[in-house]
């Protein structure tokens, strides 16, 4: 038997002329010293053995307490280093190897087996990360927030984040594309119903190189009682939330909407400004592993590219301007679509959005006439450098929230504008762009649609989809204006251009892609649940929009119609 001048180890063939353990060449067998009997060369080989094992248990011990340090809920490095520090040494682990386990689980490293072959590790292109820095209280608004990381130097496509949970959290968010080293962010609120510490599982797939993978994850939030925080809640901006006494909270931006000045730091006075505030991010990574069965599944139901539905095929209309209406008649609640560029507003019907004081009366009439009549009161225009709104040297004048709005000027596309066009309406528009690290959604997926046009480009360097276009006090909840850059989506949530009334996930259902000089619908859900004239839409394929088309989305239906404006 054969002696490891490395490791110690012992050969268990006297032929052998490398350690079995490190690889290490093995010392001589001859002499006293080198040779065991049978019952003792036995007796070393379970010894070795079982050492063996012990460091793969020992490995596994250590990979659960990291991962339990990174989704306690609390906030506390040097609370969670001391832990880990007592568990590495009752494991009798080196800090070496200590190190290694825990870059491991932080970068998101896991096993893929492959068929008939041993299990090799694999870093995945995307890595999730959770900002901690915020605590969640029963009934009481906060928000989960996640970031999406591609750290390969290739882009990632179709990028999906499932977010499921029975009382904290639910939602689905898509990312089209996520650039190389480029992140997407994605903040979901909540309203936790219970206290504890509820799991949330996460999904998230994603497609390289024409491949489809997808990985789950678990994350363990802490939900305090109501009752459990101190009603003097002091709040500091750093990467933590404190009680009087200074004592962890433990996760960050926390709303308790009846209190009015709880609030004493000298940044934050009030909840309204706690609201407006973001919170210093603090990521988290989530360690990822990837689902063999799901990615299957994914892949046998992914298109190529999206088609459009046989049946409907002949139903092609060329359109730049339409109507989504209810079912309950032309004064129905109605969403008008506009798919032109630039986008005239003013008095006379010559105009693309006509603007008057409805419903007609001498007094609405008076403010209406306010609104230039022989020529556009203003104009909205998209240029590769941004979103233009144009006063057109009117009398009564424009003004974007509060200021004198003169000639040509860009508005904010991270937020939304108050525009008061002659000090007779107002309208608010609310720019909607994609994710926050997503390029532009690939044109090429709707190539059987249709090219994408001058409008389409310039939006696809701005990240911009759409713009909605809503008046705030006169005809505020039954007619708004969608222009349509490239494409809307319809579904529950804020997120969403259309929002669909009713409970549930909040995610997108479709969506209306503007190619090829008409309106499209997209749909993401599965089965016979959205109809275009009685025809199913599967998930990944369109329907052309044609006037009169009736739409049915489970109970919901309602028609695409011709562009019309309430009272014209």
């Amino acid at each position: 038997m054969k002696i490891c001048g490395a490791c110690g180890s012992r050969g268990h063939e006297d032929e052998a002329r490398f350690c079995w353990h490190c690889g290490s060449p093995l010392g001589s067998a001859e002499g006293p010293a080198n040779e065991l009997g049978g019952a003792e060369v036995e007796d070393q080989i379970e010894s070795e053995r079982a050492v063996r094992y012990d460091e793969v248990d020992s490995h596994q011990e250590y990979r659960k307490a990291v991962s339990q340090a990174l989704s306690d809920g609390i906030v506390d490095e040097e609370r969670d280093r001391r832990t880990l520090e007592e568990t590495r040494r009752k494991l009798r682990l080196s800090e070496g190897e200590a190190l290694e386990l825990e870059d491991e689980i932080l970068t998101g490293q896991a096993r893929r087996p492959e068929s008939g072959q041993k299990s090799e590790p694999m870093r995945w292109p995307v890595r999730l990360e959770i900002n901690d820095n915020q605590f969640f209280m029963e009934r009481m608004v906060g928000g989960v927030d996640f970031r999406v990381h591609n750290h390969s130097d290739k882009p990632v496509r179709g990028v999906c984040l499932s977010i499921a949970s029975s009382y904290f959290a639910s939602a689905e968010k898509d990312f089209p594309k996520i650039g190389p080293g480029d992140h997407a962010r994605y903040r979901l609120a909540v309203v936790p119903s219970l206290a504890g510490q509820p799991p949330v599982d996460l999904e998230l797939a994603y497609e390289q190189d024409g491949e489809v993978s997808v990985l789950t994850a678990q994350a363990v939030y802490r939900v305090m009682a109501k009752n459990a925080v101190p009603a003097n809640i002091k709040v500091e901006i750093d990467q933590s939330v404190h009680a009087e006494a200074g004592s962890k909270l433990g996760f960050g931006l926390s709303m308790r909407n009846e209190v009015d000045e709880v609030f004493k730091s000298g940044l934050i006075q009030n909840i309204n400004d706690l609201i407006a505030r973001d919170f210093p991010d603090h990521w988290t990574p989530v360690r990822l592993v990837y689902d063999e069965e799901a990615t299957k599944r994914r892949r046998e139901k992914r298109p190529s590219a999206i088609q459009v539905v046989a049946a409907l095929k002949d139903r092609r209309c060329a359109m730049s301007k339409g109507a989504l209406t209810g079912a309950d008649g032309p004064e129905a609640k109605r969403a008008l679509l506009l798919g032109v560029d630039p986008v005239r507003l003013g008095r006379s019907r010559a105009n693309d959005i006509v603007l008057r004081v409805m419903p007609r009366s001498e007094e609405n009439d008076v403010l209406s006439k306010q609104i230039t009549a022989s020529k556009p009161h203003c104009v909205l225009s998209l240029k590769p450098e941004g979103l233009f709104l144009a006063d057109q040297d009117t009398l009564n004048g424009t003004e974007v929230d509060g200021s004198a709005w003169e000639g040509a000027g860009p508005l904010p596309l991270d937020r939304p504008s108050e525009v008061d066009v002659a000090k007779a309406l107002r309208l608010r528009l609310v720019p909607f762009l994609e994710g926050r690290g997503c390029t532009a959604l690939r044109a090429d997926l709707y190539s059987e649609l249709g090219r994408p046009d001058d409008l389409w480009r310039a939006a696809e360097q701005l990240r911009l989809r759409s713009l909605l276009v809503q008046r705030v006090e006169n005809l505020a909840d039954e007619e708004r204006y969608l222009i349509v850059f490239r494409y809307a989506n319809i579904g529950r949530g804020m997120g969403n251009e259309l929002i669909v009334p009713g409970e549930g996930l909040e995610r997108t259902h479709a969506r209306i892609v503007r190619l090829g000089g008409q309106f499209w619908l997209e749909s993401f859900v599965e089965g016979d649940r959205l109809m275009a004239d009685g025809v199913p839409i599967p998930s990944g394929r369109a329907a052309p929009l044609a006037p009169g088309m009736v739409l049915q989305y489970g109970d919901l239906s309602g028609r695409f119609e011709r562009f019309q404006q309430i009272g014209l």
